[in-house]
């Protein structure tokens, strides 16, 4: 959770500070909701190496988008 809270802050704040991040754990997210969209792709490395470079920059709006909608809770205050 701590690296999710880290990278919306990051995308909020508009700041390209990704040094602060580990893209291990965003790796592995991404692969997870993959995953779901398509049982059939391969292991985290083995999918990771298909990408000549991941366009991270293009598909964190999306991605953020879709973790903030899990990170929001339905509790009453």
């Amino acid at each position: 959770m701590t690296e999710l809270i880290k990278l919306e802050k990051v995308y909020k704040e508009g700041e390209l500070q990704l040094e602060n991040l580990d893209f291990e754990v965003f790796y592995n997210m991404l692969w997870v909701m993959a995953k779901t969209a398509n049982y059939e792709i391969k292991p985290p490395l083995e999918w990771l190496d298909e990408f000549e470079e991941l366009p991270i920059l293009e598909i964190l709006p999306e991605v953020m988008e879709l973790l903030t909608g899990l990170m929001k809770t339905t509790k009453k205050k």
